[in-house]
């Protein structure tokens, strides 16, 4: 069987480690939050088990969140480097904004979070 494939660079995982940490952080809901038991690399599997579609587009999600999420939420900085608390607040903004994509992709990421949790 071996290890799981992966389908994202080490930059796309940070950011999608950062996008698990808000959705899921520690101590929030539960005890166990995403860092502990790794759900970024999961997720990171199960998009590579999908395909090249699936995975190109989430990488396109996880840039759009990297760089447009913190702005849209009148913050800035890359949104895998913003605190924990400010990551709420970008997740919040994309939800809540005017713009269909910005919802789409929280929806999307939302979906893969809980799917693979």
């Amino acid at each position: 069987e071996g290890a799981p494939r992966q389908a994202l660079s080490p930059a796309e995982l940070s950011i999608l480690d950062a996008v698990a940490d808000a959705f899921v952080p520690q101590g929030g809901a539960f005890a166990v939050g995403a860092r502990d038991v790794d759900l970024a690399r999961r997720m990171d599997a199960f998009a590579a088990a999908q395909g090249p579609d699936v995975v190109q587009g989430l990488r396109g999600a996880l840039w759009l969140v990297e760089l447009g999420a913190g702005p849209l939420a009148g913050h800035f900085g890359r949104f895998s480097r913003l605190s924990a608390e400010v990551r709420e607040d970008c997740l919040g903004a994309l939800v809540a904004s005017r713009l269909a994509l910005g919802r789409e992709v929280f929806a999307g990421l939302e979906q893969l979070t809980r799917f693979t949790c």
